[in-house]
């Protein structure tokens, strides 16, 4: 076997996303134990799911990861795996809109991380909490996390400042920089957003740029040169 392999389910839902899936079914396939636990305790269904990695999530639950790693109620279910109808349906049954889940995500932000509108603007109307924040960070950094462009679009639509600190600091620009989020980037630059805006840190956004991809946009953006990390400027 491949040294460079992952050899626990632990490794394989932190490792490259893109053989994710398959390296986890593998890894299953051999007989490795679905509900399988980091040091921590965290397990390898919470991982996957924190990075909404929930194709993954599903292949786990499927081989016996435990569901209530996750800390859902059937409104979380519905939105990370149900039609807009079965949500519908979970969200009239008095089941609780503000629960959280292992990541400390509501249903509003679990459908921002995903990027489902229509799913985020049924738990709106139904009344959810659109301004609920996962550990100081709003739906919009959320949303940004996992470069959800038509989602923060929405969300902006919806009246989100997309520019300026929030009451934590934040800046979507700087945010979206820092994570190499560049659709999102693109998108609040495109929006107008001010590229020499800082956030509570003092950090611009080609200043918390850690990919080159990033770095470009910016700097075509009209981004500050002398303002760029060094070890960053390598493209």
């Amino acid at each position: 076997m491949d040294k460079d392999r992952p050899r626990t389910l632990i490794d394989a839902v932190n490792g490259d996303g893109a053989v994710m899936l398959a390296e986890v079914e593998r890894l299953l396939n051999e007989g490795h134990d679905a509900s399988e636990r980091h040091r921590s305790a965290t397990s390898a269904v919470q991982i996957a799911s924190r990075k909404c990695r929930f194709d993954v999530v599903a292949l786990l639950l499927e081989h016996g990861a435990f569901e209530s790693d996750l800390g859902w109620n059937a409104v979380f279910h519905a939105v990370a795996f149900g039609t807009t109808a079965e949500l519908e349906e979970a969200v009239t049954s008095g089941i609780d809109l503000e629960a959280r889940d292992h990541d400390n995500r509501t249903p509003f932000l679990l459908a921002a991380a995903l990027g489902t509108v229509e799913k985020a603007e049924l738990l709106m109307q139904a009344g959810a909490d659109p301004l609920a924040d996962k550990l100081s960070r709003s739906a919009l950094l959320v949303a940004i996390e996992h470069d959800q462009v038509a989602m923060l679009d929405w969300l902006i639509g919806q009246g989100f400042p997309f520019q300026g600190q929030d009451r934590f600091g934040w800046v979507p620009l700087v945010w979206a920089a820092q994570l190499g989020a560049v659709a999102c980037a693109r998108a609040l630059i495109d929006r107008g957003a001010d590229l020499h805006e800082a956030n509570y840190a003092d950090e611009t956004a080609i200043k918390g740029a850690r990919s080159p991809g990033m770095v470009r946009l910016l700097l075509a953006a009209g981004a500050g040169i002398h303002d760029l990390e060094r070890d960053v400027f390598r493209f």
